[in-house]
């Protein structure tokens, strides 16, 4: 009967240097798909950050036009109005319509204050004030989800001791990457997340639909 082969060692040492080989190989094969993952997440963060920034600048541009727009049509109409019957109750101070023109005149400076005190609230809701940053939008996704158009899957923590600028930045983000949804979203679900650890804080909108991610 013949004796096991045994291999030589010149073989040993061959197969050897080509196991490692195929470990340095299959080594750098992982660092260069890891280096190149992580690439691919910075250049996606960076996207991510680019929109979440141009929505913001784009938000406050609408809201910035939409006041204008607002004080123009609404108080200053008001307040010209109010100047042309004081300056008839100064012209013809003894007029019978002076008292008339003096009603009209008090009834068009109070819609004037009424007026400018919804401007402002506007600029910063009432619910975010009084319910926090995760409550005003859930606030926000509950008059949207009367629309039926989407379902909602929402996860919102409650932030503490969050300035109340940031607080008014971020909901505005919310609600121009949601009313964008609803404009180009092709989707039936869209997800809201907001969550905080010590270091950072997200935000997140997403849906299922054709790329609107953010």
């Amino acid at each position: 009967m013949d004796a096991p082969a045994v291999a030589e060692p010149e073989s040993l040492v061959t197969l050897t240097l080509i196991a490692m080989l195929g470990m340095f190989f299959l080594a750098g094969a992982i660092i260069v798909f890891f280096v190149m993952y992580q690439r691919r997440l910075l250049v996606q963060q960076a996207a991510h950050q680019r929109e979440l920034l141009r929505a913001s600048l784009e938000s406050q541009e609408r809201e910035q036009q939409r006041m204008a727009r607002e004080l123009h049509d609404g108080a200053g109409v008001m307040i010209s109005t109010t100047q042309l019957y004081l300056q008839q109750l100064r012209m013809k101070p003894d007029s019978p319509q002076s008292t008339e023109w003096l009603n009209r005149a008090e009834t068009l400076l109070n819609d004037t204050v009424g007026n400018i005190v919804a401007i402002a609230q506007n600029l910063q809701p009432a619910e975010l004030e009084s319910l926090g940053l995760a409550g005003a939008l859930q606030e926000l996704i509950r008059r949207m989800e009367s629309s039926e158009r989407f379902r909602f899957q929402v996860q919102l923590q409650a932030i503490p001791n969050l300035a109340p600028e940031r607080a008014l930045l971020l909901y505005r983000m919310a609600q121009e990457l949601l009313n964008n949804a609803f404009k180009h979203a092709q989707a039936s679900t869209l997800s809201v997340t907001l969550s905080a650890d010590e270091e950072t804080l997200t935000l997140s909108i997403a849906d299922d639909g054709i790329g609107f991610d953010r």
